[in-house]
């Protein structure tokens, strides 16, 4: 049997037992991820590796990086390289997720010294088309390491995704299985698996507005739960595209402290600049207690 196949096979029987686990695997990376809050699947975006990988679509080498900050001093990085040939696209991606720099104390509350917590993940990712354009498939593979003081958890992790063109250009439909993986190290000798979902979701180019809409329901069998994303992206003149997302986590995140802030919790929204080989982003989201997560993005073309 192809190993794709055992691999699909594999991630299908993670999603009826997968328990949650490892939150560093849940985090956005880049700030196209925090404009949309995480939605736009089916919707070639920087992060569609993790997401979906066969929604990826370039036709030129492309290098980017980025930074994003969350409030407590939680800070992402990432770094990705996307290698197109024929019908075939191979990413390259690391990321890295600090959390900061803390303070030990024993049994006896008496300092043992700082200590820091971080995650660093190295990934890689195929995305392929059939010769008629109906449909891309995509598999990622990689190798999570979640730090602890002096203790680490090791995940090697595989995901799968299909994406649907319609036709007439009518849209697409996306479907993905993700963070499925397989535990090499723990911190522990308690049972934990990674946070596995499988998402469905379509995406649309509005006919007489410059607007492509994306609407996802994600799937948690770990806490059994369902979260509905939706997304757009919005082509403005001079090379600009304005992204906006939001979730149905809002409902959850209403604090009745204001209005406004009730309105924007769980709310994304960034500006894009692209021009030749260039390109730039920017994004933010705002947590329902009010806090923010602001991203920075550099990409080129070679």
């Amino acid at each position: 049997m192809k190993p794709k196949y055992l691999t699909i096979i594999y991630i299908i029987t993670q999603v009826c037992f997968g328990q949650v686990s490892y939150p560093g695997m849940s985090a956005w990376f880049h700030p196209q991820s925090l404009a949309m809050a995480g939605g736009g699947r089916s919707i070639n975006v920087m992060e569609s590796d993790r997401f979906n990988p066969a929604a990826i679509k370039t036709n030129k080498r492309i290098f980017s990086i980025s930074m994003i900050t969350y409030p407590g001093d939680i800070t992402a990085e990432s770094a990705s390289l996307q290698l197109p040939k024929n019908s075939n696209t191979v990413s390259i991606n690391l990321r890295h997720l600090g959390y900061g720099i803390f303070e030990g104390r024993d049994v006896n509350n008496q300092s043992t010294g700082n200590y820091t917590s971080s995650d660093t993940w190295l990934s890689a990712s195929s995305t392929w088309s059939d010769t008629n354009k109906i449909y891309s498939l995509g598999v990622n593979s990689g190798l999570f390491v979640s730090n602890l003081d002096n203790v680490q958890a090791v995940i090697l992790t595989m995901g799968f995704g299909v994406l649907l063109h319609l036709p007439n250009d009518f849209g697409n439909i996306s479907l993905s299985i993700q963070n499925g993986g397989i535990s090499l190290d723990k911190y522990t000798e308690a049972e934990s698996k990674p946070p596995i979902y499988v998402s469905i979701g379509g995406s649309r180019k509005l006919a007489y507005l410059p607007l492509e809409l994306a609407v996802d329901a994600v799937y948690y069998p770990g806490d059994k739960s369902t979260r509905i994303h939706l997304g757009g992206v919005v082509i403005l003149p001079y090379h600009f595209q304005l992204r906006f997302g939001t979730t149905s986590m809002k409902l959850n995140q209403k604090t009745s402290y204001s209005i406004g802030r009730d309105m924007l919790s769980d709310t994304g929204f960034g500006l894009s600049y692209s021009y030749e080989e260039y390109a730039f982003d920017i994004g933010m989201y705002m947590f329902g207690t009010g806090g923010w997560a602001s991203g920075l993005g550099f990409g080129i073309k070679f």
